[in-house]
């Protein structure tokens, strides 16, 4: 028996639950769903401290002394309010970071995988619904890549829903059938998604997680050359040239232009490194070693465009780390993720290479678009890093 399984239980059902009222937000775009979901997120913090007081006493004080001087110097500085309670609610999801441990490590995993993966196929036919009511259509030109026929969409929510296929899929050979479907089937309609409107990092992002997938069937001998693996996979070869041959036209425009797109790193200004040079021109050296705060604003996104509130965020990862906590703020969360992949890589145990893989998506997708923000993206990289730590070592 693991010691306070009932609350371990707890969290992970919480956690579930606050999957679910965001992938809901799909279909009901309505302001109870938000102020249902920020009560539940307050809920999995104090749920999650209380369990983590219990078994990890001794490192509580240096994220609480982190979490108030954040708080406070955003508070002194006049931050925009709600972004400081946006700041507070990401500031909660780290302390994931000290949620698993050498007894528990392998429950966690199992569990938190069976409840998130079942309702990722919920996520899956909520997205469908969503797609359909919109009107999503493929992108015809690079500055439109996006692109709805009903106005209203809030295309955020598809990412940090039925995203979360791609730190999943490297697990995919620990769940049953039925999960597999939905991890699967998550995991194909987000990377056509994003196949249709041009996007470089998740698109990469997609192709490191099939990568480590693959890796790790055959390595557990999961994945062989059998009869069923040949006739499966040729199925699914001949529907995709079908589809392909069918659509034709269409993904031959997608396909122009993505290429064009990738031409482009390295040739062309990138906006998110202009933005960059317009925060960081006039930055003290205080706040660029211990950041703006919570609640920390970016007022010229891509650098054009001066606001009185700003963007609560930087769009390069790395940026948006500094902003809000400094150059220590980004040692902290990048050191221990570089030092957690290192060792989950050069380790045998049964999900290392599987956590592996989600801090190597989670920093590959920083690059294009941080993902401090993103509810689930932040609580997997810290239960990656919280599993590596839990690791014996040799």
């Amino acid at each position: 028996m693991i010691k306070h399984q009932g609350k371990l239980d707890g969290i992970i059902h919480v956690l579930g639950a606050l999957f679910f009222l965001i992938s809901l937000q799909l279909l009901i775009p309505n302001k109870i769903i938000e102020y249902i979901i920020f009560v539940v997120r307050v809920l999995l913090f104090f749920k999650l401290f209380v369990y983590v007081n219990k078994s990890k006493k001794h490192f509580i004080w240096f994220y609480l002394l982190l979490f108030f001087y954040y708080l406070f110097y955003g508070l002194v500085i006049s931050n925009f309010f709600s972004f400081i309670i946006m700041d507070v609610l990401s500031a909660f999801s780290i302390l994931f970071l000290f949620f698993i441990n050498d007894e528990n490590r392998d429950y966690v995993t199992e569990k938190s995988l069976n409840v998130i993966s079942i309702i990722l196929g919920f996520s899956f036919i909520f997205s469908l619904i969503y797609l359909s009511v919109y009107g999503f259509r493929p992108a015809e030109v690079i500055g439109e890549r996006i692109m709805f026929e009903k106005e209203g969409s809030n295309f955020k929510i598809f990412y940090q829903s039925v995203g979360l296929s791609l730190v999943l899929l490297p697990f995919i050979w620990f769940v049953d059938f039925k999960r597999k479907l939905a991890i699967g089937f998550a995991f194909v309609l987000f990377t056509g998604f994003n196949l249709i409107s041009l996007s470089r990092g998740f698109l990469a992002g997609s192709f490191i997680s099939l990568l480590f997938s693959i890796y790790i069937g055959f390595k557990l001998k999961k994945l062989r050359l059998t009869y069923t693996v040949i006739s499966s996979t040729s199925i699914i070869i001949f529907s995709l040239l079908f589809f392909l041959n069918q659509n034709k036209e269409v993904l031959g425009t997608t396909l122009e232009l993505l290429k064009y797109r990738v031409e482009l790193v390295g040739s062309e200004v990138e906006p998110r490194d202009l933005e960059a040079e317009y925060y960081f021109k006039d930055l003290s050296y205080y706040e660029l070693f211990l950041g703006k705060g919570m609640g920390a604003a970016n007022l010229n996104p891509f650098g054009v465009q001066h606001t009185e509130t700003g963007l609560m965020m930087m769009h390069r990862g790395e940026n948006n780390l500094i902003m809000k906590g400094g150059l220590l703020f980004l040692f902290i969360i990048y050191g221990l993720a570089i030092f957690s992949l290192i060792k989950l890589l050069i380790s045998k145990d049964l999900f290392s290479n599987s956590w592996a893989s989600v801090i190597l998506i989670f920093l590959l997708l920083e690059r294009g678009h941080q993902q401090y923000s993103s509810v689930f993206m932040l609580i997997f990289l810290c239960l990656a890093i919280s599993y590596s730590f839990s690791l014996k070592n040799k």
